[in-house]
């Protein structure tokens, strides 16, 4: 059986190195596999799908605008997205040829887009698509379009989060339609890495927001705000920032952070560390990771930590509350509440033998769970039956 992943990656993310992971095992499992890049333009991800041995397609490397932006400026998105037209058309008429020359049984997506484009081609090739839903499932998530496509358009919908089922069944998609795999990381990744040696030295009890984009949905002024707040009954604390601003988003979240850093004067507890190529080199040599998100699919920085005996703080969005028990494998506190993060913090930095509790049973929870194993026979699974 041949399985092609079909992605628009700019970005080297977690969802695109969870997918090139699974494709890798698949390969493993006897399957033939490759990757259809439509842009080519991440080599991080070009470098991990040679890594694995993928056959590896770029369908139109040298186009001058990779996104479209102005989400809440319908008309000026209409315009670009008309502009870019006869690159889509491109992308089309060579998706179609790598599609008929390669002849895959199933195509794996991850995403609302590139199903959309896969279906432009319906009438002209014959392929199950499977599409692995790696959100939370929130109505901003699921437009009406985006489910009849789910629905009708798609053989399964994958989800390594419960959550997402629930909420994926309740906008109306048919329970025997909808999968849960739970997720994983590398096998590799459960040994020790090497540690990174380009952080700023660590003078106090450190923290790290997991990888993130920097948007307002992911939560960083959260995080900061709970440093202002645990210096204000003298506990100093650093935070370790990583990530960057995505293609095609203005920085304003970003200035603003940096504005609210200096205004709490902490711009010597807080360091902003851009792109990492492995956060879990930085996040075995920090006491907490923290998770302030809006919504969440699975993150695998949560794993990590889990894994190396990090102690996770994080919102109960998306299948966070599957891996994080409070005060069992980890700490929880709501949306937006600095001052529930600033007392989980308290108890984490004042309760040693809750913490060392917390990581002991975070390590034998996620080593057997999160395990890769599980995930591949469950999306092996699935293409048997599809």
């Amino acid at each position: 059986m041949k399985v092609l992943f079909f992605d628009f990656t700019i970005n080297f993310g977690g969802a695109p190195q969870g997918s090139l992971y699974l494709m890798s095992r698949l390969k493993d499992a006897g399957y033939e596999t490759g990757v259809i890049d439509v842009y080519g333009r991440s080599t991080e991800y070009h470098q991990k799908a040679l890594e694995y041995g993928l056959d590896y397609f770029v369908l139109k490397k040298n186009i001058k605008n990779v996104t479209i932006g102005y989400s809440d400026k319908p008309l000026l998105r209409v315009l670009k997205i008309f502009s870019q037209s006869f690159d889509y058309i491109s992308i089309v008429i060579r998706l179609f040829k790598v599609i008929r020359k390669n002849k895959p049984d199933i195509i794996l997506i991850n995403n609302e887009k590139s199903l959309f484009f896969l279906n432009l081609l319906e009438s002209f090739i014959s392929v199950k698509k499977v599409l692995y839903f790696r959100g939370e499932g929130t109505p901003e998530q699921l437009p009406l379009r985006f489910i009849k496509a789910l629905t009708h358009k798609t053989d399964y919908v994958v989800t390594h989060s419960k959550k997402a089922i629930i909420n994926l069944k309740n906008a109306g998609i048919p329970d025997e339609h909808l999968k849960y795999i739970p997720n994983c990381i590398e096998i590799n990744r459960f040994a020790k890495p090497t540690l990174s040696d380009d952080l700023p030295p660590k003078k106090n009890f450190r923290l790290i927001l997991a990888a993130a984009r920097l948007l307002k949905e992911k939560g960083h002024h959260i995080a900061i705000e709970a440093l202002y707040k645990l210096k204000q009954k003298n506990i100093e604390i650093d935070l370790l920032i990583p990530g960057v601003v995505p293609t095609g988003v203005e920085d304003s979240y970003h200035q603003y952070l940096k504005k609210l850093i200096k205004i709490y004067k902490l711009q010597d507890n807080i360091h902003f560390i851009g792109w990492r190529n492995n956060l879990l080199s930085d996040m075995i040599q920090c006491d907490v990771v923290v998770l302030p998100s809006h919504t969440e699919g699975f993150p695998r920085s949560v794993i990590e930590a889990m894994i190396h005996g990090i102690p996770v703080c994080a919102t109960p969005v998306g299948g966070i509350p599957e891996a994080i028990r409070h005060e069992e494998t980890g700490m929880l506190f709501d949306v937006d509440s600095s001052e529930q993060l600033m007392n989980c913090l308290l108890t984490l930095i004042q309760n040693a033998d809750l913490r060392e509790k917390i990581i002991d049973s975070a390590q034998t929870f996620a080593r057997e769970y999160f395990h890769p194993n599980r995930n591949t026979q469950g999306m092996i699974s699935i293409l048997e039956k599809v």
